[in-house]
């Protein structure tokens, strides 16, 4: 027991779990409810009304292959 108590990455892991646990936490909110992608492969969204929601497509290249993604209107709250 006296070697665990010892052991260096004890004592630097307990001193990390204390100056984090001081940490407040950060709440976030978005405009979106829920999400399904159905049997079609159509992707379902539930937002909040008169959400005002961006979607963007990205053709692909030589590297990475075709993107989509939505941006949802939200913030951070502290």
């Amino acid at each position: 027991m006296i070697k665990f108590l010892d052991n260096k990455l004890f004592r630097y892991l307990s001193v990390f779990l204390f100056l984090n646990s001081s940490i407040l936490p950060v709440k976030s909110s978005s405009a979106l409810a829920a999400w399904a992608i159905n049997t079609n492969g159509v992707l379902e969204l539930r937002t909040k009304l008169n959400s005002n929601l961006k979607a963007y497509f990205q053709k692909s290249n030589q590297i990475y292959g075709d993107r989509f993604w939505v941006d949802f209107p939200g913030e951070l709250k502290s």
